[in-house]
């Protein structure tokens, strides 16, 4: 969205020619809902941290969630609905990006989307096995 519209304007765009309806509480009447589902991997939890064709540790890692958390604020401020999924420092275990976790939120998030709205998917980690 490089116009700087947020989501519940641009479908709203072309009936008020370049005055943009901001500041609005709710999104106008047809415009389409869309939901993130955001996850950081920090991999803060876990003994050990190995790539296996490598065989090294991963010495830095630890800007993930900075990363995630920064994309799930791009999306608010654009009226998106967030999700956030992230094993970082301080977060809880009922929201680890574990397969049953991530699969449940998709779940969840599609329940309260239309054919028409848009469902982001924003994955801020390693390919790593721990």
């Amino acid at each position: 969205m490089g116009n700087n519209l947020c989501v519940c304007c641009v479908k709203v765009k072309k009936g008020h020619g370049n005055k943009i309806p901001h500041g609005h509480k709710n999104p106008p009447k047809g415009a389409a809902n869309a939901a993130a589902l955001v996850i950081g991997v920090e991999y803060e939890n876990y003994d050990e941290l190995l790539d296996p064709a490598e065989g090294y540790a991963y010495a830095n890692i630890k800007n993930n969630t900075v990363i995630a958390e920064q994309f799930a604020d791009l999306c608010r401020r654009s009226k998106i609905d967030v999700t956030y999924l992230s094993d970082g420092q301080g977060s809880n275990p009922s929201t680890y990006p574990t397969k049953e976790n991530v699969l449940a939120s998709i779940q969840k998030i599609g329940a309260t989307l239309d054919a028409n709205d848009m469902f982001v998917l924003y994955y801020a980690g390693l390919g790593a096995k721990v």
